[in-house]
C-alpha cells in the first residue's frame, strides 16, 4: 500500500497522526498554545486517513492531555466532542 497524493488508503493517516500526537504531548501544560496547534495538525492528519478509528484515537488523546495538563480545557471539550 502507498500513500500517494491522489489516493488516500486507510493506513495512511494512522503513522503521521500518532506521530504527531507524540510530539504534540512533549509541550509543557505552560506552553498550552503550541500543544493546541500540533494536536490540530494531529487531528488534520487523522481526517486525511478517512478511518475512524484513528480520527476518534487522536482527539480523544488531545483532549486528555489538553485537559489533563490544565493546558487549554476549552480545546480539550471541543476535541472531546468531536471524538
Amino acid at each position: 500500500m502507498s500513500c500517494s497524493s491522489n489516493s488516500t488508503p486507510r493506513g495512511c493517516g494512522r503513522r503521521p497522526t500518532r506521530l504527531i500526537t507524540l510530539y504534540a504531548k512533549t509541550f509543557p501544560g505552560s506552553d498550552g498554545n503550541a500543544a493546541v496547534r500540533w494536536y490540530r495538525m494531529a487531528a488534520n492528519a487523522a481526517d486525511q486517513s478517512e478511518d475512524t478509528g484513528v480520527r476518534v484515537w487522536g482527539r480523544g488523546r488531545a483532549a486528555i492531555a489538553l485537559g489533563h495538563e490544565g493546558a487549554s480545557p476549552g480545546v480539550a471539550d471541543i476535541l472531546a466532542d468531536q471524538a
